[in-house]
């Protein structure tokens, strides 16, 4: 072998060597990147198992007071929302409580009760008029709330109540069972079956007497009965039923008094039998456009000779 070829293959020798220095010192840097990668995939494996059985262990315990929470009542969302139900002038509504108690609402009247009753009584409140039919529950009172800071209360029965703004008194007639009648928490009236209370707004003493059913709650079958009713609390009534105001001319409401039953018959067929019987005639105002898209309501005015 030559000089020459002797330093070509010396040269390749070296060079041999140093690339396999080289792979080895590259595969160990790979291996020391893929062991450091598990050891992160091995962390975050054992970081993920422990967050989990720690959600777990805490998710239970959060769940059961989330639901403790929302069954009891001071913190349900729900315990605190009201519902508002306004009968439309002419219509009577039917509505369901949320303890199945049944409620007719009379015509411009409106009813404000909760979602969901709680406590250890059902409590709604009433302007205008409505027929209850309350569902029995000895443990949990029902009260009906009205202006002048009357209520009444009841656990389970039948009774129709009047408390209009515009009336000189509040009326509660009872059906079935028994009710009791409170102002201001003062001292009760209860009444008995068949019997009438009328509150007087004026002076606020409360008077007891027999009352006329078929009068009292004959709306809820779209009746109109009138028992020795005078003028004004007869047009305050068909005022409400047929959507309308009354104006009237003459200081002689006092007067007269009417006892009819009316059914079916129209505004203007009530108001002619009317009429026949005493002495007063009657003028139908047109409506007013009032330039909004809206109309004002209808005038009559009933003139008293």
């Amino acid at each position: 072998m030559d000089k020459k070829t002797d330093k070509d293959y010396q040269f390749i020798l070296q060079q041999t060597s140093l690339l396999n220095k080289a792979n080895a010192y590259a595969t160990q840097k790979n291996w020391e990147a893929l062991e450091r990668k598990i050891h992160k995939v091995e962390l975050h494996t054992k970081l993920f198992l422990w967050m989990r059985n720690a959600a777990a262990i805490l998710t239970f315990p959060l769940l059961m007071a989330s639901l403790y929470l929302w069954n009891n009542s001071s913190f349900s969302p729900l315990a605190e929302e009201w519902i508002e139900i306004t009968s439309a002038k002419g219509l009577v509504s039917k509505i369901v409580l949320p303890d199945s108690s049944i409620v007719w609402l009379n015509s411009a009247s409106t009813l404000r009760y909760p979602r969901i009753f709680t406590g250890n009584h059902r409590e709604v409140s009433l302007n205008g008029e409505a027929y209850f039919r309350v569902k029995a529950d000895k443990k949990n009172r029902f009260d009906v709330n009205m202006p002048q800071e009357v209520t009444i209360s009841a656990y389970g029965t039948e009774f129709n109540v009047a408390s209009y703004k515009n009336s000189t008194f509040i009326e509660a007639v009872l059906a079935k069972g028994s009710i009791e009648i409170q102002k201001n928490h003062a001292s009760k009236v209860i009444l008995k079956e068949g019997e009438k209370a009328m509150f007087n707004k004026a002076n606020g003493t409360i008077t007891v007497k027999p009352a006329d059913m078929e009068k009292a709650t004959s709306w809820r079958e779209g009746k109109l009965v009138f028992r020795r009713t005078g003028l004004k609390e007869l047009l305050e009534k068909l005022a409400r039923r047929y959507n309308v105001d009354f104006i009237v001319q003459g200081n002689s409401l006092a007067n007269y008094e009417f006892s009819a039953t009316f059914i079916d018959e129209s505004l203007i067929e009530i108001l002619d039998i009317l009429c026949y019987t005493a002495p007063m005639s009657y003028q139908i105002e047109p409506i007013k456009d009032l330039g909004d898209y809206t109309y004002q309501r209808r005038k009559i005015i009933v003139k008293i000779h």
